[in-house]
């Protein structure tokens, strides 16, 4: 949207692609959680988008750390930055917001997870499969000279919006949201991994929902 502002005309050489989005952290919180988990050991990868495991059958998250001559592998829930964000809790405020979380797509193309892909399980079987959409004629002509490139199956794109939020609505900011920035700046960090992995978050969430309950009471 914003390429398109600039030049203020198409041009017929120019394709463009936006992507399903469902949100992201701020940077202030991914160069503290690197900076902190640097301290005492060594972060030797990082990986949003893991396909090594089959048995996931999608895509998932690892962190692998160096701590103590030791390898430590960091799961969804164990990890203090990929927990809040993959539940939607640590995004910037203007995601929560965002108007281009709608089927009302800005780019010739558009990617991203598919998320109904239980649906095609005939199709790339211990594949983790992509949701392709075409958005408008010119992009539908570029795709059908390239497509035999591509295994491809035909989307239900109900099927699809019904699962993939971001083609519906962008992200409904939830109350934790509100302690998450403030903690980041204020926590010692031991604390603050310990209150955003699973391992303590129910406890903590118990305590914002009786604080509102009271709020609400009086």
């Amino acid at each position: 949207a914003g390429l398109r502002s600039f030049l203020n005309k198409d041009y017929e050489n120019l394709y463009t692609i936006d992507i399903i989005c469902h949100g992201v952290p701020s940077p202030l919180y991914w160069k503290k959680y690197i900076e902190n988990n640097s301290k005492n050991g060594k972060i030797i990868n990082y990986k949003f988008r893991n396909k090594d495991n089959i048995k996931e059958k999608r895509s998932a998250f690892e962190a692998i750390i160096k701590k103590e001559n030791k390898i430590i592998k960091r799961k969804n829930n164990e990890d203090e930055y990929y927990n809040p964000f993959i539940k939607g809790e640590s995004y910037r405020m203007s995601c929560y917001y965002c108007k281009y979380a709608n089927i009302e797509r800005c780019g010739d193309f558009t990617i991203g997870d598919c998320d109904s892909w239980k649906k095609y399980k005939d199709f790339g079987i211990n594949e983790v499969k992509s949701t392709l959409l075409i958005n408008n004629e010119k992009a539908y002509k570029f795709f059908n000279s390239i497509q035999d490139k591509f295994e491809k199956i035909d989307l239900n794109l109900k099927d699809e919006m019904d699962v993939n939020t971001p083609l519906r609505k962008a992200t409904q900011m939830p109350l934790i949201r509100k302690y998450i920035y403030k903690d980041l700046r204020e926590l010692d960090w031991k604390d603050f991994r310990e209150k955003y992995t699973d391992k303590a978050r129910f406890v903590f969430i118990k305590k914002i929902i009786i604080k509102a309950i009271k709020a609400i009471n009086k």
